[in-house]
């Protein structure tokens, strides 16, 4: 029976090749994006699962009231791990973990490694698989560990056991590493990355928080079976007894969470979004839905077709039940035909869609037998449930009827084809409108007023300057004519401004104040180009402007106590305000002196806002302190637009002569700031690609719905002509009923697009504004092209001389 229904399945197929293909195409693309989105959402949710310990690994969370909100932090005193694990039998290791790395010497060139330095614990907690070595080698502060690819890269078949490394430190001094043992490589679905390992083992000291300790982010590692909330319980339990402030908590986070469910601003690695995994699985269904509406429809739009292949059938007994079960094994057949294609083309498309995401998974990590038993399993599900509905109204055909009025006696109902309609155009409507306003979103924060010029603005390595060095750097620059301006300062663009500082407002101890500090030499608001809107610029000709604290502070002598001298001492150095910075403080001149906590100094000047951070969340209000020789921090050159790269070559030149053995690790701000955005830019480019693709599978089925329609009143159309109706009348009869229902799909598409558009933004601190102009362009555009994709069926159906279609009556 199964053979005979191929048979027909095939039959049916190869009749209508034209339609046949618009149907098998919707189901092939619904199927190839389910397929990759599936496979992309899995790896998403694989984060962290290799090493056999991740259900007990968590990480400490900081929050900390502020405002009436609680703000996450994953930096906390480097203490608070070890006393956990002293005071909790219920925590079995810890460790800590913060970015490192920079230049090592193997063998006599210098090699740039991404590293991170952690506690000796580390490979207790995250039992990652060691090549070479073992975890009880790696016991010693500066012990080290390499991942495979670098010790294949640089060592070849040799070991690198007990072999030394150099590292030049930022002030110009040598570090001496061991390399203890070599380890697999860290997989990419791992929240951190690393190249190698540094064991750097702290301080043993009881935690006090009153006082000032090196912060970190640290992990533990739980019992077995250990309740994780009694655990929260058991840490809160301790807040008296170390002196926590009143407003913080800590809570712990799985490890396996970090990757979607983390945003916080200290992050020191790229993380995702299960937001964005959520829109994608979304889009996929939406997809295959699309594809299913497509089949449905013609389907039971062709199936006119087989009225007396039914009515045979019905005649020589064949019951409800079997015909029923044959249109949807037909379905399901075409279905499981379609899938090898679907899986050939995701096969294909796979390598473009991971290079879109950023993500490094090869074209076998899609042939997985699991993956592919899912495919065959949806295609089986799909095909039944979209054959259900012509199966069912299909097999209700009476063989009185087959010869009458089709469509009213046999039961045909028009308005579910209708519903199916509009439910297709909806999806891609909503889609298309969402993407418009994702890319206006991006594009707002690739072009929004930073407040400074971040274009032909170079970022040059962090670097700690010794013996007025950065001077020699940039009077050497600066002998370049394409060369416009040198600063060196703490900011490092898109990670951090420099030193931070909280504290209560002083009119309202509810509230609270946060500030950035950018440390920088007399260069920097020039260079950077930002506008100055009251007061004026650091300058040399003013003490105040250069003055050194430390100087200031063994000169006085007055008996007061050291924090006492220091907030004199630092009251008198000049300050430059953000707008942001000065309307938080109520600021009522230039000239005024502050001295609130951390925020001490005599403000000389306001700029426009600086914004130097990602735009997800509110900047901090920026204050600008000035030193003459800012001798740690990041360089930035101000190039002209002509030769760049041979300024380019200059400068490297110039780094190479004056810090040998340093790499020239350069970068473009302008691209660096939009690599905060990547995964966004990354998310958009798959969202477009989705939301072509269901448009135009939408509007395939309506090209071949509107050719049947023609077919069905091809009779109809030549008594028209023949009565005097014009080409202008036959397309107004074919094409309002299907324009009727894309007005209403957009009626119904745009509050649904409003709603998620509003939801997404929230994520952006900077947002556009949701203007009604977007939902009527987009609407007339979609008018449009849906009006052309009738008309190019109808006008030959409308020229068609009458004769022939009434020849036979």
């Amino acid at each position: 029976m199964l053979a005979n229904y191929l048979k027909i399945a095939l039959r049916v197929f190869l009749r209508d090749k034209a339609y046949s293909f618009i149907n098998l195409s919707g189901i092939i693309i619904g199927l190839a994006s389910v397929f990759m989105i599936m496979a992309y959402v899995v790896y998403e949710f694989s984060y962290d699962k290799y090493y056999s310990n991740h259900n007990r690994v968590y990480r400490l969370v900081s929050e900390d009231l502020v405002n009436g909100q609680y703000q996450k932090s994953i930096e906390l005193p480097v203490q608070v791990a070890p006393m956990l694990k002293n005071e909790l039998p219920d925590v079995e290791s810890f460790t800590s973990m913060f970015v490192t790395g920079g230049d090592f010497i193997i063998g006599s060139k210098p090699v740039s490694l991404a590293g991170i330095s952690v506690d000796s614990g580390f490979f207790h907690v995250f039992n990652i698989p060691f090549v070479r070595g073992n975890a009880l080698s790696f016991q010693n502060t500066k012990d080290v560990v390499i991942t495979e690819k670098i010790a294949n890269a640089y060592f070849r078949n040799a070991s690198p056991i007990g072999l030394l490394l150099q590292q030049k430190r930022f002030d110009g001094s040598t570090e001496y590493y061991t390399i203890m043992g070599v380890i697999k490589n860290i997989p990419g679905n791992t929240h951190f990355s690393a190249d190698i390992i540094i064991c750097s083992n702290k301080k043993t000291e009881t935690l006090n928080w009153q006082k000032i300790y090196a912060s970190a982010p640290q992990y533990v590692l739980l019992h077995r079976n250990v309740n994780v909330y009694a655990v929260q319980d058991k840490i809160a339990a301790l807040y008296t007894k170390y002196n926590f402030p009143k407003t913080l908590r800590i809570s712990l986070q799985p490890v396996t969470s970090i990757h979607l469910n983390s945003n916080m601003p200290d992050e020191q690695f790229a993380v995702g979004s299960i937001i964005n995994v959520y829109i994608f699985i979304i889009v996929a269904i939406l997809i295959l839905i699309t594809g299913c509406i497509n089949f449905i429809n013609l389907t039971t739009a062709r199936s006119l077709k087989r009225t007396k292949e039914i009515g045979i059938r019905k005649v020589m007994g064949a019951e409800k039940k079997q015909l029923a079960f044959q249109f949807i094994a037909e379905s399901t057949l075409l279905f499981l035909f379609a899938t090898p294609v679907a899986i050939a083309t995701s096969y294909m498309l796979w390598p473009y869609f991971t290079n879109v995401l950023n993500i490094e998974l090869t074209q076998a990590y899609l042939l997985q037998p699991v993956y592919i038993l899912f495919v065959l399993l949806l295609s089986i599900v799909t095909g039944i449930i979209a054959g259900a509905y012509p199966a069912l109204l299909i097999s209700k055909f009476q063989p009185a009827h087959i010869l009458k009025d089709w469509e009213k006696g046999a039961g045909l109902n028009t308005r579910t084809r209708k519903i199916l309609i509009i439910s297709q155009f909806v999806i891609s409507i909503s889609l298309i409108i969402t993407a418009v306003f994702v890319n206006d979103q991006l594009r707002f924060l690739n072009n929004i007023n930073l407040g400074f010029n971040k274009t032909l603005l170079i970022s040059l390595p962090f670097k700690r300057f010794v013996n007025n060095s950065e001077d020699v750097l940039r009077n050497e620059l600066l002998k370049n004519k394409n060369i416009e301006g040198v600063t060196t300062a703490s900011w490092n663009a898109g990670q951090r401004y420099g030193a931070t500082s909280s504290m209560d407002s002083p009119a309202d101890s509810l509230q609270q104040w946060n500030f950035a500090f950018v440390d920088a030499d007399l260069d920097f608001i020039k260079t950077m180009q930002i506008k100055l809107v009251e007061g004026r610029n650091f300058s040399p000709a003013y003490a105040a402007d250069i003055f050194n604290i430390d100087s200031a502070l063994q000169k006085q002598h007055t008996g007061k106590t050291k924090a006492d001298e220091w907030m004199d001492a630092v009251s008198l150095q000049s300050i430059i305000l953000s707008q942001q910075a000065a309307q938080m403080i109520h600021l009522k001149q230039t000239g005024q002196v502050l001295k609130y906590g951390a925020l001490q100094g005599t403000v000389i000047g306001v700029v426009n806002d600086f914004l130097g951070m990602s735009l997800l969340d509110e900047n901090t209000p920026v204050v600008i302190r000035c030193a003459l020789h800012q001798n740690v921090g990041y360089t930035y050159v101000r190039i002209s637009p002509y030769n760049i790269d041979e300024t380019i070559e200059y400068m490297h030149a110039t780094w190479s002569n004056l810090f040998p053995g340093d790499s020239f690790n350069f970068s473009f701000v302008d691209e660096k700031l939009k690599k905060m955005y990547d995964e966004k830019f990354n998310m958009l480019a798959v969202f477009n690609a989705f939301s072509v693709i269901a448009i135009v599978i939408a509007l395939l089925g309506l090209f071949s719905l509107v050719a049947i329609t023609i077919q069905q009143k091809t009779k109809e159309i030549g008594i028209r002509k023949i009565l005097g109706a014009n080409v202008a009348d036959i397309l107004m009869l074919l094409s309002k009923d299907y324009m009727r229902l894309i007005i209403i799909a957009i009626l119904i598409a745009v509050p649904l697009a409003l709603l998620s558009v509003k939801k997404w933004l929230q994520n952006f601190y900077y947002r556009i504004e949701i203007n009604w102009w977007v939902f009527a362009v987009t609407a007339i555009a979609i008018l449009a092209i849906a009006l052309i994709t009738i008309v190019m069926q109808t006008v030959k159906a409308a020229n068609a001389n009458p004769v022939k279609s009434l020849r036979s009556e």
